[in-house]
């Protein structure tokens, strides 16, 4: 008996809490209809009343929601660690009118200090002039005709160069080149030095004119097929790129499918024989940049000279390039590196947003980059970012969903999460045989790093200033965070959000970084 009776008192006692609790949420009458009589409320006023009226709608309907959820859920812990939040933020509200400036300092006067001009050189990024290869902010065409020069070269001493005279059926009155390659003996007699015989040159020359979308071309396919390496073509890529570009001919004597498989096993084994026979950074199942050159001029023969439409191997390589490739590629592509960078990365806005964060951002790259052993330090940095590390990091702080879908109503994908990394490395000169250029190429360093970062904040949809403010809420973080407890209205709000990487954002780029940061710093502080 007395077991049941407390059963009832205590069903009675939930009940009458369950209706104080409604008794307390519903919803308040308007400030302004508080105000006495008398009173005729300024502008000023009416507009901190009404303010402070929606705030309180939003701040007692989501208590409300979540202490529902929790009813029903008892031991939703997320629920629960989101009430308590929710109840300090209702009890925080205010009612507040802000003062006007002048009415507070009444007749003082003060004269403000000149605002100092902004200069890129002593923003946030002002360290990439020092690191990077071109010296500068942008990548320079001397930096990438540097960079061009060496691939080529490296290209001509794998046997390139005596395919393009053997193979060139207009040129064959020159004198031929000596053999070795670019790196081989002096030229001798009246032969050209080498590299400089005239079709080598005019195939050169193509190669160069298209070489920053050929490159980046080339990045596209590398960063392909969810693999660990994303610097170079693997087998998978190179036939994606292939049946993308629609460069096997049907029936043809030498551009059929097999032949170019064949053409990929040739060109990793042109090595062979040479002084390139044991390179330690070049995967003899993969292309690097010297061999996608390569791969064209082989195309282009296969293509267009062995079927007798031309007899000019610098044509017949133009007609890949330019019909073939070009035409046929998607976007990403196409895509101007530096021209972002002046758009969306090199502006006064987006550096005060970042300097604002410094400190976390530095701390942030620290954790999740690795140590460089001392005999290795790159540009006086300990620590750099690669590539496993910045998907790492990219799906802790649920960046990046954790599947492999071209779409999601996550934050973007894993393949757009690669294209940033990739996108944000600046050009580098050198050997891809050099260690220290392989170090560089890839890995991010700081500056990078915050490329990269604005980069994956153009391709999410984020809720504006109003949205967040009319939810109630103090930044995108807090509010998406909030949003995730409602999975139906969170997978809307992001696929009615959704944006793509190469469409302008739906507000400013500072408010989309502001966003991106504010979200990683919610995650990170939740997670303890």
């Amino acid at each position: 008996m007395l077991h049941t009776k407390l059963l009832d008192e205590h069903e009675h006692e939930h009940e009458h809490e369950q209706a104080d609790w409604r008794r307390r949420t519903k919803k308040p009458a308007p400030l302004c209809s508080l105000a006495p009589l008398w009173w005729v409320m300024p502008p000023e006023a009416v507009q901190a009343a009404r303010k402070f009226d929606v705030g309180l709608v939003a701040l007692s309907g989501r208590v409300e929601r979540l202490h529902t959820t929790l009813e029903e859920d008892p031991t939703h812990t997320l629920a629960e660690e989101c009430l308590g939040v929710a109840m300090r933020e209702l009890y925080r509200h205010r009612y507040f009118v802000p003062e006007l400036a002048a009415k507070a300092a009444g007749k003082i006067k003060i004269k403000p200090k000149p605002k100092k001009k902004w200069r890129l050189e002593e923003s946030i990024w002002a360290r990439r002039v020092r690191t990077s290869d071109s010296k500068a902010f942008l990548d320079s065409d001397e930096c990438e005709r540097a960079r061009f020069e060496i691939d080529w070269q490296e290209a001509l001493s794998h046997k390139l160069e005596g395919f393009i005279i053997k193979t060139d059926k207009k040129e064959k009155g020159a004198p031929p080149a000596t053999r070795g390659g670019a790196r081989g003996g002096q030229a001798g007699g009246d032969a050209p030095a080498p590299g400089c015989h005239p079709e080598v040159l005019e195939v050169r020359d193509v190669l160069w004119e298209h070489h920053d979308q050929l490159y980046m071309t080339f990045f596209y396919y590398a960063s392909q097929e969810n693999k660990p390496n994303v610097f170079m073509i693997n087998y998978l890529s190179y036939q994606r790129f292939y049946e993308d570009c629609s460069l096997a001919v049907a029936g043809s004597i030498g551009c059929q499918p097999r032949n170019l498989d064949q053409m990929f096993v040739a060109i990793n084994a042109s090595g062979k024989g040479t002084e390139h026979a044991k390179e330690k950074h070049n995967d003899q199942h993969s292309l690097n940049r010297q061999e996608f050159l390569q791969l064209l001029v082989r195309v282009a023969y296969a293509r267009y000279i062995m079927t007798g439409q031309v007899h000019d191997v610098s044509d017949a390589v133009r007609m890949v390039v330019e019909q073939d490739v070009l035409s046929s590629v998607v976007p990403e592509c196409l895509h101007d590196l530096n021209t972002f960078r002046e758009h969306y990365c090199y502006l006064e806005e987006v550096d005060h947003v970042l300097r604002r964060h410094e400190t976390s951002l530095r701390a942030l790259y620290k954790e999740f980059s690795k140590d460089l052993d001392p005999s290795r330090v790159l540009e006086k940095t300990f620590v750099v970012m690669g590539y496993d590390e910045w998907i790492g990091f990219l799906q802790s702080v649920h960046v990046i969903d954790m599947g492999f879908g071209e779409t999601s109503t996550q934050f973007c994908s894993l393949r757009h999460g690669t294209l940033a990394f990739v996108w944000s490395r600046m050009a580098v000169i050198g050997s891809e045989e050099d260690d220290a250029v392989v170090l560089k190429t890839q890995n991010l360093l700081f500056e990078d790093f915050l490329e990269a970062l604005v980069r994956v904040s153009t391709m999410v949809g984020w809720p504006t200033d109003a949205e967040i403010e009319e939810a109630g809420y103090t930044d995108a973080g807090e509010f998406l965070l909030n949003l995730r407890q409602f999975s139906n209205v969170y997978d809307r709000f992001m696929a009615t959000h959704a944006t793509s990487w190469d469409q302008e954002p739906r507000q400013p780029i500072e408010r989309c970084v502001d966003h991106l940061i504010a979200w990683i710093i919610r995650v990170v502080a939740a997670a303890g």
